[in-house]
């Protein structure tokens, strides 16, 4: 797939944007709050989700409350099409056109567009608590399978629901065994495809030029069981401790069997240690090695040509880390936007790369 122009209205700083590129690699420069990652969130919203930011589309800061819409003339093995998306004037729910026809479902357009990317924020993954390295985790595997939403989705219902029986109507006890149910049926289905995931994309984990070699797994009782059992007899023991902790969980107010109570472990193989005691510069690579290892992933898998979406990518690296990092950006040559402060940190892309400037959402050219 290649992206040959984008066209933002109305979007946060861009009451309107248009460019023309030439190349798959663009390099967007400029000082801080210019614009560069509303730009990468622009894009990404292209995609079925909530975007790089994780916001609904109507929580976008909208110019006089006119709608927003973001525009992508595109190609695939040689044929050409446009996949716009955005919020029309006087609505509240995003929409998604593909040459123009309004598409059925977010989910076709999944079909024609997917990204992957990495902010700021996310630099802190490997010290931060397991949820936000499981919701990594969801999201490489939402980017190969988006119909998985729909079981994450069931199961946070699930529990929901199991909290408040417990809280509120607990002798309810054919109504709390039916959500159990369901909770044991979710949860092995998810703690499933999570570890199918992990086995697919190990192959592709190691095949970068002098990246971090990384070894992955998850901390999950649910994922231990399926290494013996079958998904139903895993069902029945995972149903057999949900009825069993129902006292304890009523007093903590809270689910404590399931897949939300995953974390996502990753062990950088170069220094035999995990990631959160990798220095700051380490787990930078270490993100960018699973977003390298997950787009080859779905190149080779799926068919899918990714679009990567990666902010602020250098901070951290010293010159050696971004020489390779930068090389293996141009040797998978996927479409790729990357943002930084300066246009020379990005040197070694300047045969292959589009440049661009920002500055309070106006572009040039570098």
């Amino acid at each position: 797939m290649n992206i040959h122009s984008l066209r933002f209205e109305n979007f946060r700083n861009y009451p309107r944007m248009e460019v023309d590129l030439e190349s798959p690699i663009v390099v967007l420069s400029g000082p801080n709050g210019a614009g560069k990652t509303n730009f990468l969130e622009a894009i990404s919203f292209l995609s079925p989700g909530r975007g790089l930011r994780f916001l609904s589309a109507s929580g976008i800061n909208v110019r006089n409350n006119e709608g927003w819409s973001v525009w992508a003339n595109l190609s695939f093995a040689g044929e050409p099409y446009t996949l716009s998306t955005g919020i029309p004037s006087g609505k509240t729910h995003r929409v998604f056109f593909l040459d123009g026809e309004p598409l059925n479902s977010s989910e076709k357009a999944s079909l024609f567009f997917t990204c992957l990317w990495t902010t700021p924020h996310m630099e802190r993954l490997f010290s931060s608590g397991a949820s936000a390295r499981r919701k990594f985790l969801d999201s490489l595997i939402l980017a190969e399978q988006r119909t998985y939403s729909r079981e994450l989705l069931s199961l946070e219902r699930m529990l929901t629901s199991r909290n408040k029986i417990l809280a509120e109507t607990p002798s309810e006890l054919a109504w709390l065994e039916g959500v159990e149910d369901s909770i044991a049926r979710h949860t092995v289905s998810i703690s499933a495809i999570r570890k199918n995931f992990l086995e697919r994309i190990k192959i592709y984990l190691n095949i970068f030029t002098n990246m971090p070699l990384l070894n992955l797994g998850v901390n999950c009782w649910v994922a231990e069981q399926l290494e013996n059992y079958s998904a139903l007899e895993v069902e029945d023991m995972l149903r057999e401790k949900l009825s069993l902790s129902r006292q304890r969980d009523q007093e903590l107010k809270k689910t404590s069997w399931g897949a939300h109570k995953t974390d996502f472990i990753v062990f950088y193989g170069n220094k035999a240690q995990s990631a959160d005691m990798c220095s700051s510069g380490e787990q930078k690579m270490i993100l960018l090695t699973l977003i390298l290892a997950q787009a080859e992933n779905l190149k080779r898998r799926t068919g899918m040509i990714p679009t990567l979406l990666l902010d602020e990518p250098l901070v951290h690296l010293d010159t050696r880390n971004k020489n390779i990092f930068l090389k293996n950006i141009q040797d998978l040559n996927l479409p790729t936007f990357l943002t930084g402060t300066d246009h020379i940190d990005f040197s070694e892309l300047k045969e292959s790369a589009d440049f661009l400037s920002i500055n309070s959402g106006e572009i040039s050219f570098k």
